[in-house]
């Protein structure tokens, strides 16, 4: 028990709010007490819920896919194309790479065509002036839309191809001379198909 002297160097305010620490430890404790067993119930009770995994149903790799497959299709999907400006050089790049398909895949079928015929039996000696006397009674219409069909895409695929001739070299790589050869391919190609079609059929 203090003596008499130490409770007189305590300050009146000094006294009580002492007193009242001393009060409050036990009181925080109790508190403090009780909230850790809450915690502890709780982290009891999140473990027990984990430890109940759902049953696994087993499926067959068909079904796993298709599965997935119906599960992807509710994605939603970007509008890349229907967003997307096409470039010209975008433009005349697909298509270069199309006439070049149209235009092998004639050439070589007509090749083969051509050597297969006699081992069918087929004369082509008189095979070829029977054709050019079918193709001469035909309208005009439609042999300018023949002849337009068969000389684009070997005339564009030309063209074109000096184009990236002139790439090799590393020539015209701007944004601006890209564009501006680009156009000046299309008219060339345009205007060669034209004459083309039109020799021996109109001029």
């Amino acid at each position: 028990m203090p003596c008499k002297s130490h409770l007189s160097m305590l300050s009146p305010i000094s006294l009580p709010s002492q007193v009242g620490l001393g009060l409050a430890r036990p009181l925080g404790a109790a508190v403090a007490s009780s909230r850790f067993s809450t915690s502890s119930k709780l982290t009891v009770k999140a473990s027990s819920s984990l430890r109940q995994v759902p049953r696994m149903i087993p499926m067959k790799p068909e079904e796993n896919l298709k599965g997935l497959n119906e599960r992807r299709s509710l994605r939603p999907v970007s509008p890349h194309l229907t967003i997307y400006k096409y470039p010209i050089n975008m433009w005349m790049s697909g298509m270069n790479r199309g006439t070049g398909l149209v235009a092998s895949l004639g050439l070589y079928g007509a090749g083969l065509a051509y050597l297969a015929l006699p081992l069918l039996g087929v004369d082509v000696t008189h095979l070829t002036p029977s054709l050019v006397g079918l193709v001469s009674g035909l309208s005009l219409w439609f042999k300018l839309t023949a002849k337009t069909a068969l000389a684009f895409p070997i005339v564009y695929h030309s063209v074109n191809g000096v184009r990236h001739l002139v790439w090799d070299n590393v020539n015209l790589f701007s944004m601006k001379s890209a564009n501006s050869s680009g156009v000046v391919v299309a008219v060339v190609s345009a205007t060669l198909t034209a004459a083309v079609a039109a020799y021996g059929t109109i001029l």
